[in-house]
């Protein structure tokens, strides 16, 4: 059951390189890599993404290893709840614009922040 589940492992972590911008696979194929956390960081952000932080944080010849802490923290996104946001009076009366013209929106209505 062990190798069963090293190799599922094994498929997640495949399905997460696909995702990765090829400069830094080439990096990552000498041996430097990033463990699985920083990995899935790296991998959920958009090639544009990971080319801008790659270019500030790629290895140089005087430091040829990756600070793959710092890669990751540059493309980690803050995620909000919905249901923490708070809006002004204008905002929360404002229709979303997702509904069309005449459909009952039966959504909570937007939380107003304390004054």
């Amino acid at each position: 059951m062990a190798s069963r589940s090293r190799t599922v492992r094994q498929i997640k972590k495949l399905r997460l390189l696909a995702n990765v911008l090829p400069a830094m696979l080439d990096h990552m194929a000498k041996g430097d890599m990033p463990d699985e956390r920083q990995l899935r960081a790296i991998a959920v952000a958009s090639l544009e993404e990971q080319k801008e932080v790659w270019k500030a944080h790629k290895p140089t010849k005087g430091d040829p290893q990756v600070s793959w802490w710092a890669v990751a923290n540059g493309l980690a996104k803050t995620r909000m709840y919905a249901r923490d946001a708070c809006f002004g009076d204008d905002l929360a009366q404002a229709p979303s614009g997702r509904h069309p013209q005449g459909h009952r929106d039966d959504r909570r209505p937007a939380h107003r922040c304390p004054a």
